[in-house]
């Protein structure tokens, strides 16, 4: 439904409201060598997330320190999002990648199955606080050394780069 015009608001409020009615979000394209296995995960190399790299991922998330965008091809808001992240992930210190919805359900039940893999019981627990809930899009987490806290920042380049 497009938005109507109101001859008594400004023209800033007009240009901001037909903004956030009729929004055009960025079409976003990974890069192809995003989307490469490599088995790891580096600071300044943006990293898409697929099933080759699901074991190399749930290691990271249990020691590493990285940041991880889960994100929807249709999300609006993660559309916006991912030319910003991207940006950041060249500059960054720590790893960012993403992991698109297409991935998500297939990297948490990759996830559930090593939890239930483990002999040990306080191991378990200790994946279990570290499973990913993904209830939006974009949800960022970051991971620190067996922590995770849910990043609610300005999605920025430069607020993407300043996580620390």
């Amino acid at each position: 439904m497009p938005f109507i015009y109101n001859d008594n608001m400004s023209e800033d409020a007009n240009a901001v409201m037909k903004h956030y009615i009729d929004p055009k979000p960025p079409k976003v394209v990974i890069p192809a060598e995003a989307k490469v296995s490599s088995g790891k995960f580096t600071p300044g190399v943006f990293k898409d997330v697929s099933a080759p790299d699901f074991s190399a991922l749930f290691n990271a998330i249990q020691t590493g320190h990285l940041v991880v965008a889960y994100h929807a091809k249709w999300c609006v808001f993660c559309q916006r999002m991912l030319p910003e992240y991207m940006a950041a992930a060249k500059k960054s210190k720590i790893p960012l990648i993403a992991l698109e919805q297409s991935n998500i359900d297939k990297f948490i039940s990759y996830y559930n199955d090593r939890i239930k893999l483990e002999p040990d019981r306080k191991k378990q627990a200790k994946y279990e606080a570290l499973r990913p809930v993904i209830n939006s899009f974009p949800t960022i987490l970051i991971y620190n050394g067996g922590k995770v806290t849910k990043y609610s920042g300005e999605r920025s380049a430069s607020k993407f780069m300043a996580i620390e």
